[in-house]
C-alpha cells in the first residue's frame, strides 16, 4: 500500500497492534521521510539495520510500546535524527545508542527501568533530556566531559542520592532532580552554572545544606529559582543562613 509513496515525508502509524516492524516493510525505504511515529504499539525490539535505508529522517517516535531492547547501533546511520522518543518502554539501558548522532538536541527516555547513566551515553550537542521515572542512582559523569551544551534535564523520580558539580552540565538552564532520594548537595554544584534559571530539588531527603552548596558565581546572568520543599531539614545553627536565603538586602 505504501511502496510507492516515494516522496512521502512524514507517517503516522500509532496506536495500532504493530508487534514487529519487518526489515523489508516498503516504509522503511522512503528517501524523503523525516517524521516516522510508531508509538503506541506493541513493538519488543529494535535491531541493528532496521532504519538505515531512511536517510532523511528526524523525528523517530518509539514510545509506548513494550521495547525491551534497542541494539547497540541501531541509529547510527540516522544522522540527521534530531528528535527521539522511547520513553514508556521497559529498556534497561541507553548506552552506546545516541553517542553518534551529532544532530540530536530532543532525548525522552523516561519511564523505562533505565538503572546507570553517564553523559557520554548522550551526544555533546543535546539540549533537552528527560530520563526520569527510571532507577538512575547517579547522573555519572566518568571522563569529565566539559562540553556538553544540555540545557534541560529532567531526571526527577530515579534514586539519585548526591549532586556534585560533574553531575550537572555547566551549560545548564533547568534541573529537574525532585522526588529522588537525595542527601547531599557537594559545595559549588551549581557555582559555574552561569545560564542557570530553575532547580527542582523538592520531595528528597535533604536535612541539611552547607550554604555554599547553592554559591552562585558573580557571572551569573539572572538570579534562578531553587525550589526545596518537600524536604526533611533540621533547623539548627548552621542553618540560621536558610531563614534568609530569600530575603532582599
Amino acid at each position: 500500500a505504501l511502496k510507492h509513496l516515494k516522496v512521502l515525508q512524514t507517517l503516522d502509524l500509532s496506536h495500532n497492534r504493530i508487534e514487529s516492524v519487518p526489515s523489508d516493510a516498503a516504509f522503511l525505504s522512503m528517501p524523503h521521510l523525516w517524521r516516522l511515529q510508531l508509538n503506541g504499539n506493541r513493538i519488543r525490539n529494535i535491531t541493528v539495520g532496521l532504519f538505515d535505508k531512511l536517510e532523511s529522517l528526524q523525528i523517530l517516535d518509539l514510545s509506548s510500546n513494550a521495547i525491551q531492547q534497542v541494539e547497540r547501533g541501531a541509529f547510527d546511520a540516522n544522522k540527521l535524527l534530531r528528535a527521539v522518543r522511547l520513553d514508556d518502554n521497559q529498556l534497561t539501558s541507553m548506552d552506546s545508542l545516541f553517542q553518534n548522532l551529532g544532530e540530536l538536541i530532543w532525548l525522552n527516555m523516561s519511564a523505562n527501568r533505565i538503572v546507570e547513566f553517564d553523559y557520554a551515553m548522550v551526544p555533546r550537542n543535546l539540549h533537552w533530556l528527560d530520563i526520569s521515572h527510571n532507577g538512575i542512582s547517579e547522573l555519572g559523569n566518568y571522563f569529565d566531559l566539559t562540553e556538553i551544551r544540555l540545557g534541560v534535564l529532567d531526571a526527577s523520580f530515579n534514586a539519585l542520592k548526591q549532586l556534585g558539580p560533574r553531575s550537572i552540565p555547566d551549560s545548564i538552564q533547568t534541573v529537574l532532580v525532585n522526588d529522588n532520594q537525595i542527601n547531599q548537595v557537594v559545595p559549588y554544584t551549581f557555582f559555574k552554572k552561569t545560564m542557570l534559571s530553575k532547580v527542582d530539588l523538592t520531595v528528597n531527603d535533604l536535612k541539611s545544606i552547607d550554604q555554599n552548596a547553592l554559591r552562585l558565581s558573580s557571572d551569573v546572568k539572572s538570579l534562578p529559582d531553587f525550589f526545596l520543599g518537600g524536604n526533611p531539614i533540621e533547623c539548627d545553627c548552621e542553618m540560621v543562613w536558610f531563614k534568609s536565603i530569600n530575603s532582599v538586602n
